[in-house]
């Protein structure tokens, strides 16, 4: 079981970044949505987030590992 993840940083205006984790084995794609970190000039800080994801991360991993998040079912187009 690997588990990735990509970050997807907020868009001027707004707060929240977007995670992807993705699993091998099971195949896994699941999104959650974070507070972004920024600092005092609102310039959106990446070192404090990637921490919060790290830990996200550690759950994520766990509750795959118990059933709790299920396999992604396969669709038509990922076949191809």
């Amino acid at each position: 079981m690997a588990l990735t993840y990509e970050i997807i940083p907020p868009e001027a205006g707004e707060t929240n970044c977007r995670i992807v984790f993705t699993n091998d084995d099971p195949y896994v794609v699941h999104e959650r949505y974070i507070r972004a970190e920024f600092d005092a000039n609102g310039m959106y800080l990446s070192d404090p987030t990637l921490e919060i994801v790290r830990q996200l991360g550690n759950g994520i991993a766990s509750k795959i590992a118990k059933g709790v998040i299920v396999p992604t079912p396969n669709t038509e187009e990922e076949e191809e």
